[in-house]
């Protein structure tokens, strides 16, 4: 696809991504998993591809998401799998992040 320049000679843009200001962050997401604190690295500041392929790969999702050193405590530890899935679904929920599939909610009217 080829964006035909205006009469100035410059392109016209749709939507200018490096003038965006972000707008409305949702704040930290912190856990409490034996007896200790980690807080997440907000998901919105990271490259969105490197944000989808670790949501389906938790060993890189924590990696990511959390500074070296609780990544690899939280690595450590024992988990169910049930606790995970909560973690999971917590974190999409809380930076408003839907599941594959799901459509995002009506707004209230």
């Amino acid at each position: 696809m080829t964006v035909k320049p205006t009469q100035n000679g410059t392109a016209k843009v749709s939507l200018d991504l490096d003038a965006l200001d972000r707008e409305g962050a949702a704040g930290p997401f912190s856990i409490r998993h034996d007896g200790r604190v980690y807080s997440f690295i907000d998901a919105m500041d990271l490259d969105w591809q490197e944000v989808l392929l670790s949501l389906q790969n938790p060993h890189q999702f924590f990696r990511l998401t959390l500074p070296a050193a609780d990544a690899d405590a939280f690595l450590a530890s024992k988990l169910p799998v049930w606790k995970m899935r909560r973690l999971m679904d917590n974190y999409r929920e809380h930076h408003g992040m839907l599941e594959p599939g799901e459509a995002a909610a009506s707004p209230a009217s």
